[in-house]
């Protein structure tokens, strides 16, 4: 699997609140900020819990493990081919597609290729 670049993606409640404290506070080169989400140069993201990104604020694994990938259907096919389930199967978000694993820990990891 061809993998260009990996990413942390953080869950919260309060995504401005969140986006001053890693570039004001921290001192993090943002990106992309969009109102949904928030981007910077290191790699981290952050996404607001909403009906996609779904985990409770008690739930202990608030980080999702972004891979991007430069072919979704090749890795998707290779992943599968040893034996690995999709929680969400790729499809189409826009400027990127999107699919969904879960590690044994339950965590998320995306697999996400640009367009």
């Amino acid at each position: 699997m061809d993998i260009a670049r990996t990413e942390m993606i953080i869950l919260t409640e309060d995504i401005e609140k969140m986006k001053d404290f890693y570039a004001d506070k921290l001192g993090l080169e943002v990106t992309r900020y969009d109102g949904h989400v928030a981007a910077f140069a290191n790699g981290i993201s952050m996404h607001p819990r909403n009906e996609r990104h779904t985990k409770a604020a008690d739930t202990p694994n608030n980080v999702d493990l972004a891979l991007w990938v430069g072919d979704m259907d090749a890795a998707a096919k290779e992943l599968k081919d040893r034996g690995v389930s999709f929680t969400t199967e790729p499809f189409d978000e826009g400027p990127i597609f999107l699919g969904m694993i879960t590690d044994p820990e339950g965590n998320d990891v995306l697999l996400l290729q640009r367009k």
